[in-house]
Order: C-alpha cells, then sequence, then structure tokens
C-alpha cells in the first residue's frame, strides 16, 4: 500500500478516504477551516476557528480509524466503542510510561476558563485601559505597537498564540534594542491582561529575555553655548521660541509636556514663581510643582510681560529650525531638558531633588547625568545675566 498523504486515512473498511480543508469566511469576515470528505460511508463536515484545529481533528480520525481496525471490541469494558477508540488514540499520543489521568489532571488544572479570540480580548484591553484613566498618549501607543499583531492573529484564539508569534512582531523591522523592550513591555502588558481574563493560563512571552542597554552619557549644552542660545532666543525674529527654550533648558521641562502646558500654570508671586505641572500631561502621570532657579523665573517674567504666553508656538517645527541653523550649534533629541539635568544635579547634588523637579526616578537621572558637570560651571549656569 503506497504512503498516505496527511489528509488521507484508511477506515475500517481497509480504504483510503481523503479529507479536505478549505479555508472560508463568516459574513463577519471571520475566517473558518472547514473539514469535509467520507469516513465508513458517513459524510464528514466540521468547521474550526483555526488551521491548526482542522488538522488535529483530521489526525484524531486517522488514530480512531486505527483503533477500531485494530480489534479491540473484545476487551471487556462499559466503555462505548467510540470512547474506547478515542482513549486508544489518546493513548498512542502521549509520552512513555505518563498515565493517561495525568494529563487529564494537567489539562483540567491548565485549561483557559473561556475561549477568547485576539480581536475581541485586544477591543476588552483598549477599553479597560481607557477605563482606568490612562492617558491619550499611552493609548496610542497600545493601538500603534499592536495593530499589526492584531491584523494577522485577530481571528486565533488567546490560548494558541506562541512565544515565536509574537517575537517576530518584537523584533520586526530594522529597530534598535529599546524599540524592542518598549514593543515587549506593551504586549507583555497585553498578555498579561488575559491572563487575569483567564482566557490563557500563560502569557507566552513571560520568559522573553530583554535586551541589556547601555545608558549613553546625556548630550548637553556647555556654558558657553547656553549663553548663544540666549542671546539668539531674545533677538525679535526668534522671540517666540524664548518661552519654549525657558521652560525645557532653564526647568528641565518634558517637549511633550511643554505642548500641552497652558501658561495660566505658571504662577506669578512676589516673592516666587511656581511651575505646576498637572498629572494629565506628565508624562509619569504624576502631578508636580516646582520653583526654577533665578534665570528661569527672571526670562518667565520677560515673556509674561512682553505677552509670550504660547510655550509651543504654531509654526514650531519651521521656526526651530531656523533657530538652530542660525545658532549653528549641534542639537540632539532632548539636549535642553538633558542640559537642565546636567546642571541641576551638579549644582544640588541630590539625585531625590532633581528626580522631582524633573519628573523622573533618582536611579534613571544617576545613569543620566552623574559626575557629567562640576558644581562651579553649574552655578556659571543658573548665575548668568541677561537683563
Amino acid at each position: 500500500m503506497r504512503k498516505l498523504k496527511s489528509n488521507e486515512l484508511i477506515d475500517q473498511f481497509n480504504k483510503i478516504r481523503e479529507l479536505k480543508i478549505v479555508r472560508g469566511e463568516y459574513k463577519n469576515n471571520t475566517p473558518y477551516y472547514r473539514v469535509t470528505g467520507t469516513v465508513n460511508n458517513r459524510h464528514i463536515d466540521q468547521r474550526f476557528k483555526e488551521q491548526s484545529r482542522a488538522k488535529a481533528f483530521i489526525e484524531e480520525l486517522k488514530n480512531k480509524e486505527e483503533a477500531k481496525r485494530s480489534g479491540l471490541k473484545s476487551v471487556k469494558t462499559k466503555l462505548s466503542q467510540e470512547q474506547i477508540d478515542d482513549a486508544t488514540a489518546a493513548f498512542n499520543r502521549i509520552p512513555k510510561g505518563t498515565y493517561l489521568t495525568e494529563v487529564i489532571n494537567f489539562y483540567l488544572t491548565h485549561k483557559p476558563q473561556e475561549d477568547k479570540q485576539i480581536s475581541e480580548a485586544y477591543k476588552l484591553f483598549i477599553k479597560d485601559k481607557k477605563r482606568i484613566g490612562n492617558q491619550t498618549r499611552s493609548i496610542n501607543e497600545y493601538e500603534y505597537t499592536l495593530k499589526k499583531f492584531i491584523k494577522t492573529h485577530g481571528y486565533r484564539l488567546c490560548s494558541n498564540i506562541t512565544k515565536d508569534d509574537v517575537t517576530k512582531f518584537i523584533t520586526k523591522g530594522n529597530v534598535g534594542r529599546i524599540t524592542q523592550n518598549n514593543r515587549q513591555r506593551i504586549y507583555n502588558s497585553f498578555f498579561n491582561y488575559c491572563s487575569k481574563q483567564e482566557w490563557i493560563t500563560k502569557n507566552p512571552i513571560a520568559n522573553y529575555q530583554r535586551n541589556k542597554i547601555v545608558t549613553k552619557t546625556a548630550d548637553y549644552f556647555k556654558t558657553e553655548e547656553v549663553h548663544t542660545i540666549l542671546r539668539y532666543a531674545l533677538k525679535d525674529h526668534h522671540i517666540t521660541l524664548l518661552p519654549y527654550i525657558t521652560l525645557a533648558m532653564m526647568c528641565g521641562i518634558r517637549r511633550c509636556e511643554i505642548e500641552k502646558l497652558d501658561w495660566s500654570k505658571i504662577e506669578f508671586n512676589e516673592n516666587e514663581t511656581t511651575i505646576h505641572i498637572d498629572a494629565e500631561i506628565a508624562k509619569p502621570d504624576s502631578r508636580r510643582s516646582f520653583t526654577p532657579e533665578r534665570i528661569a523665573i527672571e526670562l518667565l517674567a520677560y515673556c509674561n510681560k512682553h505677552n509670550l504666553i504660547k510655550p509651543y508656538p504654531k509654526n514650531f517645527a519651521k521656526r526651530f529650525r531656523k533657530f538652530k541653523n542660525d545658532t549653528g550649534l549641534h542639537y540632539s533629541k532632548n539636549k535642553f531638558r538633558h542640559t537642565f539635568g546636567t546642571y541641576f544635579y551638579a549644582m544640588c547634588q541630590n539625585a531625590d531633588t532633581t528626580a522631582f523637579v524633573m519628573g523622573n526616578s533618582p536611579s534613571v537621572l544617576k545613569e543620566y547625568y552623574n559626575g557629567l558637570s562640576t558644581k562651579s560651571n553649574a552655578e556659571k549656569f543658573f548665575n548668568f545675566n541677561l537683563f
């Protein structure tokens, strides 16, 4: 007899039967896999959500037919013939020396409480993140990172997703180690949510090894360059950028926070000036208020007096590009904020205080700014006289 194909079996009449797997879609565009054929003069027509389950069904039929042809009907038992066939097929698949009751107990312990498609789980995940008050920025990050995975695997059950399925999307494209770690964080959050809902028994990437990141030294402006920047910012054709530069370089506020900061959150009093960063715009989702240094207070007061009250002016990118060209200095990402962090930490020599003002953690702050500048250079930075 010729070798059987993967979708063929021999029935109890010793005839080769072929079963076909055809992909189709329901009206709601959800895919299914249909198994059709005839075995023992009985028509087979079954639908499955995944191709792997359709193939497993054919494999199970093969084992049952083999059991029927093995002549086990003479065994005295209360089981029906169908149950005997099913048990025989199961014994043929389990490792040698393993009892069937062990397999059943393991299954009952680890079986998800509910089957849920990835696409459904994703919608509920995003809905829950909105319910608990995650910021729009965070929601957008979840949606952007997961959308291609959902498009590819949305029809599959959460319980059938493997580590390899997820890893391909974490490492996809020519992206750096930090980006991969950020993706892993989001996928980990999603599958932890699925686990809590008991749609899966274990997060498929629970043991995923994150990339080791070697923190680079922060790039910051030297005091002479800071003076150049401030002199150019006070010129008429660049004056609209002065509020942004002051808040970023002299106060250490993040660009994404400055974009949403309302000028009314800068409180001007006779004795002191206070900047309030509300939790709604703060990156760590935690409110902070602090009093800036003298040079920053003077610059903010100048902006307030001359009605320069838009921290992030219209056509910012175009204005800032011209400003960079005019100053002739090298600008890197977050260089204004890194400049403040470098000098403020060197001046106060207190990681907790610096971390609070910048809305950061002391450990991260030390990695970036520890030992970059001296206290004397920091005093030059904050005691510069403009007016």
